[in-house]
């Protein structure tokens, strides 16, 4: 199989990847399986495809929940945290950070441990708790043995010494991964590349512009290889500053703009960058009210996302501006915290609020319509983002009027409200809480799974009324448009997942099923009746809920009514319903089948086996959406959508006359074919995996494997009952099996072994976990040759480890311990047995 460590760039050949997908789902090991979907994950991650990252990274937990491997646990907690990390999610990402770190205490995995410590020194940089950062950066770096991921940390230490103002600390730690020679040395890496970033940044501190311009041209010449659009972004505006230092503003702007107008997939780390920009060129044309309104909205941005060292950087600028402007001292810096209204108090350098620059002489500009374009620009740019869209949207209605208290709340079904940012009286806050007059709801869209929307008193007067609508039609068009650039940039992904693999509906890893489901999910939301056809235990009804939960009708109900399970006399009235007295035994009133799916989805199976004298019942009832119940004097109308399902040929029942043909042209307007497992072969090894998780999690049975020699038998097999005929012998398997057992082609049933020939199991070479036991020997003897083959082989897979090994075998420390030493093998004398431990 093509080594999984191979995909480690941006820009993996789909030839590659399909091989790597075919071999690992032949191989059929949840582990490698796993380990698959984090890689792709990974890679999705890099290039900003969060959403089918997200996707992979839930496919990989789902399949590691059922399969205990604590290592690929941990790896899977840092690929999570690089995904919230690049959504600016950063409470997430510490969750992460620390589940990472426990999964490495317990697989032992050195690697994990650093990268999780490196993390949490990240995460604590961005909140701007620079003793904990270096703290953790520090301890990483000490356990890092070098190379590409040294150079990550280190360039987090020189980060940390940058926003402590230790410019020389952090020049000294750049030239440890850069170097420091008369020419710049670029470091053809990603963790490199960031240094120089740093290094950059370093030198707009120390305002050398002549450096910072030949360094950022330079950046921008050599860092297309990384195919990253945040850094390319990032170092254009870096650029725009040292133009603007080197007394360039009009180049400055060029570049400012065109990042500003550039079409950015994640621009939430971006904007506030823009922003940040557009002060200091406001600023440098002495235009500083407008540098005060940029500067304060860059705060704001960066205050909603968490990101306190960004935001204390934008705040020290600001209140650079405004020392020189208003000729006063009490600006000084502070280790007091900011108070910037409406936003969450953070630990700040200096402290600043929007009010001095009214205070001091610079008037805060009114609603503009410049100040209102760049409110829109921020709803429709950050639409995936509540709380930024619910501040930008709080900022533009309260500069017009419209409202006065307001907050932004989030709610999930069960739990209490939780408010996530206020403004004005507290005293109003329950108010606000609970449905009234004169209060107002917007949404603001979804964040961790919980609606978020933004609540406000809103004034009487019409024009207040006509703004808050007008900004709830702006929420609602931006969130629309997200959805659809997502979905156009998920176009591009590596594996694209609709939704989990092993979802609620099945498993399906072959191209022609998940090109069969993408189509089922596309013609759910239409009304169209679909025809289903496939052989017995393909999933055509498994097929049909897919169609219905893509529906408008999701909610409804999906009832599947199979027409050969009853008497084709009673049809009429299972069907189509009876009232009371209608016929012989019709004691009580019985609304049908069809009506029982009122609003729904009906799934007829079957349908071959409708008589001919029913037929046309059924046509009126597909045609005019009503049916005509046994003894009722009018026809009643009933809105339920028909899907159709068969096993049979209806073109021979039509061509025989057994089948009209009106009915079949109206029940066949779409027709999807379900192909038989032979011809999806590939899905096997995932199917057998799904249902063996399935059925040992039922049976409570611990660590059942399936020798590969057992899945060749599978893969060859004709399979003539299809997946069902798959999930019964699972199931039988499972019900056999012992706990720890790997399941040999011996407890196969005779109709799949015979579907191969092979070397008798007595007869194939031994693979290095197999022995052979006489039967004609006593039972004590045979025990003994299992015991002194086993015990160790426990103890050399568990690395020595008693404890390890003992867990494996089922035995406590101590009844290992006695066996060892009855037996008499090497180092049983090294394990002292305790008093308390149980001997088995």
């Amino acid at each position: 199989m093509l080594a999984l460590s191979d995909i480690h760039e941006t820009r993996v050949p789909a030839a590659f990847l399909s091989q790597v997908r075919s071999d690992v789902a032949r191989l059929g090991d949840p582990h490698v399986s796993a380990a698959l979907h984090l890689f792709i994950a990974q890679i999705e991650t890099k290039r900003g495809l969060l959403l089918n990252a997200e996707q992979h990274l839930r496919v990989g937990r789902a399949i590691l929940a059922n399969n205990d491997n604590v290592w690929l646990q941990g790896v899977c907690s840092i690929h999570a945290y690089c995904l919230f990390f690049s959504r600016s999610d950063f409470d997430s990402a510490l969750n992460e950070a620390k589940h990472a770190l426990e999964c490495a205490h317990d697989s032992g995995h050195q690697g994990t441990a650093r990268a999780a410590i490196a993390n949490l020194g990240h995460l604590y940089l961005v909140s701007h708790q620079l003793r904990r950062a270096e703290k953790c950066l520090n301890l990483a770096c000490r356990a890092s043995r070098g190379g590409d991921s040294q150079a990550g940390i280190l360039d987090g230490v020189a980060q940390v010494r940058l926003a402590e103002d230790q410019l020389d600390a952090c020049d000294q730690i750049l030239a440890r991964i850069v170097g420091q020679t008369g020419a710049v040395e670029l470091v053809p890496t990603w963790y490199g590349m960031w240094a120089l970033v740093t290094k950059l940044r370093l030198l707009l501190r120390r305002g050398a512009a002549a450096d910072s311009l030949a360094l950022a041209s330079d950046l921008r010449s050599r860092s297309g290889w990384l195919d990253d659009a945040s850094l390319a972004h990032l170092l254009q505006l870096l650029q725009a500053e040292a133009q603007l230092m080197a007394g360039r503003p009009a180049d400055a702007t060029d570049l400012v703009c065109a990042v500003a107008d550039a079409d950015r997939a994640e621009p939430l780390e971006t904007l506030p960058r823009v922003g940040r920009m557009f002060a200091k060129l406001h600023e440098a044309c002495g235009n500083q009210a407008a540098a005060a309104d940029r500067f304060e909205h860059a705060a704001r941005v960066l205050a909603s996302v968490g990101d306190e060292c960004a935001r204390a950087e934008v705040l020290r600028e600001y209140a650079e501006m405004l020392w020189p402007a208003v000729g006063h001292t009490d600006l000084a810096p502070s280790a007091s915290r900011s108070e910037f209204a409406g936003l969450r108090p953070a630990a700040c350098r200096v402290t600043v609020h929007p009010r001095h620059a009214t205070r001091l002489g610079i008037a805060r500009p009114p609603a503009s319509i410049a100040s209102t374009l760049e409110h829109v620009t921020t709803v429709v740019g950050l639409a995936g983002r509540p709380q930024c869209v619910g501040q930008e949207v709080q900022d533009m209605l309260c500069r017009c009027g419209a409202i006065g208290n307001a907050a932004i709340v989030s709610r999930a079904d069960g739990t209490a409200a939780e408010v996530l940012g206020f403004w004005g009286d507290y005293a109003r806050l329950n108010a606000l809480l609970s449905p009234g007059p004169g209060i107002e709801r917007i949404g603001l869209g979804r964040w961790r799974d919980r609606d978020v929307e933004l609540v406000a008193d809103v004034n009487a007067n019409l024009d207040s009324r006509g703004a808050v609508i007008a900004a709830r039609k702006l929420v609602d068009a931006s969130l629309e448009l997200d959805a659809a650039r997502r979905e156009r940039r998920e176009r591009a992904a590596l594996w694209p997942l609709d939704e989990s693999i092993e979802s609620r509906h099945g498993v399906f890893a072959s191209q022609a099923m998940t090109e069969l489901v993408a189509t089922a999910r596309k013609i759910g939301p239409s009304n169209v009746t679909v025809l289903i056809t496939g052989e017995t235990g393909t999933g055509k009804e498994v097929l049909a809920r897919i169609i219905h939960d893509a529906s408008p009708r999701a909610a409804r109900p999906f009832v599947p009514f199979n027409c050969a399970a009853v008497p084709r006399e009673m049809l009429d009235s299972q069907l189509f319903g009876y009232r009371r007295g209608a016929f012989t035994g019709a004691v009580t009133p019985f609304p049908g089948v069809i009506r029982s799916a009122a609003g729904g989805t009906l799934l007829l199976d079957e349908i071959g086996e409708v008589t001919p004298d029913l037929q046309p019942k059924l046509l009126r009832f597909l045609e005019a959406q009503e049916i005509h119940p046994l003894g009722e004097a009018h026809p009643v109308p009933v809105d339920v959508r028909v899907l159709a399902a068969t096993n049979a040929d209806l073109d021979q029942m039509l061509a025989s006359g057994r089948f009209r043909e009106d009915l079949y042209y109206r029940l066949n307007v779409i027709r999807l074919r379900v192909p038989p497992l032979r011809e999806r072969r590939e899905e096997i090894p995932m199917l057998v995996q799904h249902f063996l998780t399935r059925f040992a999690g039922e049976s409570r049975k611990d660590n059942l494997r399936l020798a590969e020699e057992t899945m060749e038998y599978l893969l060859l097999y004709s399979w003539p009952g299809n997946v069902r005929e798959l999930l019964n012998q699972m199931r039988r398997l499972v019900a056999l099996a012992e706990n720890g057992a790997v399941l040999m082609p011996e407890h196969l049933p005779p109709e799949i072994t015979a579907s191969r020939r092979t070397v008798p199991a007595s007869e194939r070479d031994l693979a290095p976990t197999e022995i052979v036991v006489r039967l004609d020997q006593p039972l004590a003897a045979a025990v003994e040759h299992v015991e002194r083959a086993i015990l160790p082989w426990a103890m050399q897979s568990a690395g020595g480890r008693v404890e390890v090994a003992a867990r494996k075998l089922g035995l406590s420390r101590k009844g290992l311990y006695l066996k060892r030493q009855r037996l008499g093998l090497d180092g049983a004398d090294t394990v002292p047995p305790t008093e308390d431990d149980g001997a088995d």
